[in-house]
């Protein structure tokens, strides 16, 4: 996704096959594939963005019942003189 927004700025006349590219990324199944292709939309071709394609998932769901939360603590020393 990076390269596509490089090339955006370097090639100017291909901007037009980098939309459609861009585009057909945004229902990716890769979530974060699929946000930056939508937030290059939004600020690349604004003018033509029709807002962030949200599609659910049938694992989202479960998410919550199999999903646990975990903390994880460090210890920092922060008056270290060096």
């Amino acid at each position: 996704m990076m390269l596509y927004e490089l090339l955006w700025y370097l090639d100017y006349e291909s901007r037009n096959s980098l939309y459609e590219i861009i585009k057909r990324h945004c229902k990716d199944d890769d979530f974060n594939v699929a946000l930056y292709a939508n937030i290059m939309l939004e600020i690349l071709w604004f003018d033509q963005f029709d807002g962030y394609f949200i599609e659910k998932k049938e694992f989202f769901n479960e998410i919550s019942k199999r999903g646990f939360k975990k903390l994880i603590k460090t210890k920092r020393i922060t008056n270290t003189k060096f």
